[in-house]
């Protein structure tokens, strides 16, 4: 499904899995919820 995304800052792990499977870039800002997953696919950035 594309809807007109290029790239998506996002703080949920599952949301960025979602969007990878929907071949929309994303990256996953590192909160207490995520800190500890470990994903090479995900682009992770921190506060």
């Amino acid at each position: 499904m594309k809807i007109g995304i290029d790239i998506l800052i996002e703080d949920s792990y599952e949301t960025c899995k979602e969007l990878i499977k929907n071949e929309i870039q994303e990256i996953l800002i590192t909160t207490i919820m995520n800190s500890n997953i470990e994903d090479n696919e995900i682009i992770r950035v921190n506060k």
